[in-house]
């Protein structure tokens, strides 16, 4: 079996273009990257997913403090090589368009993380008195665009997911998610990530161990870490006049960051999914818990 290349390396073929007739890019799929932390040669020691995500405008990078520490939340233990990474790379989207026709891409930007840095990452954050595994830093990259991509091209593109201002979506056990990330490393071009579906598998009401955190019915693999989590309500299904396409209609709203798996030992095959509410991200921001980087 051949490895699965992922991403957005070549333009939809013409069999494509009638199977999904005016589909778009998803714009939550621009907003999630893959998150390669790399030793001191400069090559990729190990891998996760990051995302953007704007407070007040303003774009910050999220994933999980794990990812960015090599250092396992749960029992504190360091990666097996002791490596304390200094240096991640993630990719931002890139835009030409010539005529009617959009060219998308992706562009590689190194964080050199300084002391400072590494001083704040060496412990997670703390929040409601309890530590995290969440990581937000604040972003060196300068973002021009702003606005929308749709189907018909670009639009002064805005890069993230911006926080909530509507109503919030309601939100109860077995609510459907979807967690975006990167289980394979044979993503190329745009880079677009994976998405799997899955739902709230504990009550959000009530806590949890650990504290803060919730806990979902997804199946996930290595590398999916730090990705956000989307929850999605599907409002109706009617004939786009416009279009001529059958189309469903829906809202989506972030509702967490994603840390891995919750392993049983006595049943390997029982796997749920830890999620850490969105709301840690402001609160992270607020306390000034941010950690930043040098591009």
């Amino acid at each position: 079996m051949s490895n699965i290349k992922y991403g957005g390396s070549l333009s939809s073929a013409e069999w494509s273009a009638r199977a999904f007739p005016h589909s778009a890019v998803h714009a939550s799929s621009l907003a999630v990257t893959p998150l390669e932390v790399l030793d001191l040669d400069g090559h990729v020691h190990a891998h996760g997913t990051g995302f953007v995500y704007r407070i007040g405008g303003r774009p910050y990078f999220v994933t999980a403090w794990h990812v960015l520490t090599g250092t396992n939340f749960f029992s504190g233990q360091k990666n097996p090589t002791g490596l304390i990474p200094r240096q991640v790379r993630f990719f931002a989207p890139t835009f030409s368009q010539v005529d009617a026709k959009l060219n998308l891409g992706s562009v590689p930007f190194i964080l050199d993380l300084k002391e400072k840095a590494l001083e704040i990452l060496a412990n997670p954050p703390t929040v409601f008195g309890v530590p995290v595994d969440v990581a937000v830093g604040e972003l060196p990259v300068h973002v021009e665009k702003a606005g929308l991509f749709t189907s018909k091209g670009l639009n002064e593109f805005e890069w993230g997911f911006a926080e909530r201002a509507e109503t919030p979506i309601h939100t109860m056990i077995g609510a459907e998610i979807f967690v975006l990330g990167y289980p394979l490393t044979t993503y190329e071009g745009l880079r677009t990530p994976i998405w799997k579906r899955g739902a709230l598998a504990s009550e959000p009401s009530f806590a949890i161990e650990p504290k803060c955190s919730f806990l979902l019915d997804v199946n996930t693999t290595g590398g999916m870490s730090g990705g956000p989590i989307i929850r999605r309500v599907t409002t109706m299904t009617a004939h786009n006049q416009d279009e001529g396409v059958v189309q469903e209609y829906y809202d989506e709203a972030v509702i967490g960051v994603y840390s891995g798996r919750a392993l049983s030992p006595k049943e390997p095959s029982f796997v749920l999914g830890y999620g850490w509410p969105i709301d840690l991200v402001h609160e992270i921001v607020r306390t000034s818990q941010c950690f930043s980087g040098t591009g």
